[in-house]
Parts: structure tokens; C-alpha cells; sequence
């Protein structure tokens, strides 16, 4: 018996991958609400604290889904998360502006997925299908660590032909 074939080249680190660079230069016309940041992907979003100091951003492969949809084509859901992570002053009068604002980009970053006819540059037959914020402002992580966490998740859809 023969070894099964990918049912397609696109892998959901490639779409990682893909992302993180769209971020870095997103299409025309898109105006980030903040600059100065750092988006790659990565496996594990962990950062020292000379790191937080500027605004990061880790794209994360998280899971691949198929699907069959008929006897000729499968659906695959690529599922990608966002972590958006700043390090913040350590008294809340100082940081809730700062919080806000990077919230509002967190909720920036996932509309640009889901706005009307994207596709994702590099894989122009994958479809944003579904943009989340999972998680938007850990008052744990403010509290303890004086950082502030986001987090978005996408999942993008392709359909291929066996």
C-alpha cells in the first residue's frame, strides 16, 4: 500500500508563518493602531523582560482540522493564535491607558482577519473562516507580573480536490 499524499501543501505553520508576515506588512491602506512592534512566529510565547519592553506579538500553529465534505474534496481548518504581550507599569493609574490602547489593537488585529473579502496574501485560496478574541487583559498577569496579555484566535479554511 502506497503512503498517503498530503491532501495539500498548505501546512498551518506555513499559515503561522504567512500571518506573521502579514502583520509585519499588512495590505495597503491598513494603518496599525500600534507601531514599534515585533510579530514572528513561534512555538511558545515566552519573553524576558527586555523583550516586553517592546510590544510582541507571537503567531502560534495551533491545530489543522479536516474534514470531508464529499467523495472529491476536504475541507481543512488551519487554527492560529495571536499573543499580543507588553510589559506595563506596575501601578494601575499608570497602565490603564496603555491597557486600553493595546486592547483596542488586540480587537484591531482581529478584525483586519475577518474583514470583508480578505484572503490571506501568501495562500490567496485560504479564507479567514473565524476571528476570536479568546482572551483580552489578564488581570492575574497585570497584577503579578506587570504585563499585559491578548490574545486572538483564527482559524483559516481551505477546500481541496482529492
Amino acid at each position: 500500500m502506497a503512503d498517503p499524499s498530503p491532501l495539500s501543501e498548505v501546512t498551518t505553520v506555513g499559515i503561522a508563518t504567512a500571518v506573521a508576515s502579514e502583520i509585519n506588512t499588512p495590505v495597503a491602506g491598513t494603518v496599525w493602531s500600534q507601531t514599534g512592534f515585533v510579530c514572528a512566529r513561534k512555538w511558545l510565547p515566552v519573553y524576558t523582560a527586555f523583550e516586553l519592553e517592546t510590544l510582541r506579538i507571537a503567531v502560534i500553529a495551533v491545530s489543522e482540522e479536516d474534514e470531508r465534505i464529499s467523495r472529491k474534496h476536504v475541507a481543512r481548518k488551519h487554527m492560529v493564535e495571536l499573543w499580543v504581550q507588553k510589559s506595563v507599569p506596575p501601578k494601575p493609574a499608570d497602565y490603564e491607558s496603555l491597557v486600553d490602547a493595546y486592547a483596542a489593537f488586540v480587537f484591531q488585529l482581529k478584525d483586519y482577519w475577518i474583514a470583508k473579502n480578505r484572503v490571506l496574501a501568501a495562500y490567496p485560496k485560504v479564507n479567514p473562516l473565524m476571528a476570536k478574541v479568546r482572551a483580552n487583559v489578564s488581570p492575574k498577569d497585570l497584577d503579578e507580573k506587570q504585563m499585559y496579555v491578548g490574545v486572538v484566535e483564527l482559524t483559516f479554511k481551505e477546500t481541496t480536490e482529492q
